[in-house]
């Protein structure tokens, strides 16, 4: 991990100018000197009030209010900790992954549950990586276990994933009153939570993340700098349209590890540190963000 990158936390890009290549954009570096004291950035969270939460590798759990931090890095007898993702639930409590705890539960100002994830043996599972919320509750995937959490904070394992033998999950989105996909190094995989049953789509079997869309489609972007849009029937693929094929500014793949479409239409995708971030406009056109639009992005990744 580069020195930069332990460093550089959280960019909050404000658009300032229209949309063009030579388009300047204004950023806050956020790190330990305004009081975010993380070597790395695992998610970034706002909840119901607005209030944004950042999980710390190490350093627990904080909060923003756009003025000051607040830092939780305590629970029972357990300090310095990893949370990898973080959800709320029905009852306005925050749910978290920690990398070797397993589930927490915040509410307020404080930890108000732990749950371990472990077998019959006593044996520590993988923990989760991502969570997504469902009408019926929350669901956690880790590469090992689905679970399952309800409304009164009780953690079920409903499926192993052992057999599928992932080492990575990207990400996870709800897509419907059924269906929840999740992205792996391995392809895209749809967990249907209705009856319980996996399966693997073989339109994407290479590592992807993924994202919602606008009007409820899905998009699905890999390794290729390919970037796809999916609508869903329930769990059948209605379309999958490949919208562009990003290209780094050297001309090489532009490797997708990150999408997000805002309420502009606009897809913000982010790369390794060599190829760093961009944004797809609605006009398919895009640009790869560096140092001539402000920001430095050697730093970025």
């Amino acid at each position: 991990m580069s020195k930069f990158f332990r460093h550089i936390f959280l960019f909050i890009f404000l658009l300032i100018a229209q949309f063009n290549v030579a388009q300047q954009f204004k950023f806050d570096i956020i790190n330990h000197e305004k009081g975010l004291n993380s070597s790395k950035i695992n998610k970034l969270y706002k909840d119901s009030r607005g209030l944004l939460w950042i999980c710390g590798d190490g350093a627990g759990l904080f909060s923003y209010n756009g003025y000051e931090f607040k830092n939780y890095n305590k629970v029972n007898q357990h300090e310095n900790l990893f949370v990898a993702d973080i959800i709320e639930n029905e009852n306005k409590q925050l749910v978290l992954s920690s990398k070797y705890l397993g589930i927490l539960f915040f509410e307020g100002n404080k930890f108000i549950k732990l749950t371990k994830l472990t077998d019959k043996k006593n044996t520590p599972h993988t923990n989760v990586s991502k969570f997504v919320k469902t009408k019926k509750g929350i669901y956690g995937f880790s590469t090992s276990n689905i679970y399952f959490i309800d409304n009164e904070n009780k953690v079920t394992n409903v499926k192993d994933l052992k057999k599928l033998s992932i080492s990575k999950i990207t990400s996870a989105e709800t897509i419907n009153n059924e269906l929840v996909l999740f992205g792996t190094e391995k392809g895209l995989f749809e967990y249907n939570f209705k009856n319980n049953t996996l399966k693997i789509l073989s339109n994407f079997k290479n590592e992807v993340t993924i994202c919602k869309g606008i009007n409820s489609t899905i998009l699905v972007a890999d390794l290729e700098g390919n970037i796809f849009e999916v609508l869903f029937n329930k769990s059948i693929i209605k379309a999958n349209k490949l919208l562009i094929t990003i290209k780094s500014k050297s001309g090489e793949v532009f490797k997708i590890t990150n999408i997000l479409q805002n309420l502009n239409e606009n897809i913000w995708f982010t790369g390794t540190k060599e190829t760093g971030i961009g944004i797809l406009y609605n006009t398919n056109k895009y640009t790869i963000l560096d140092n001539k639009n402000g920001v430095p992005a050697s730093n970025l990744i």
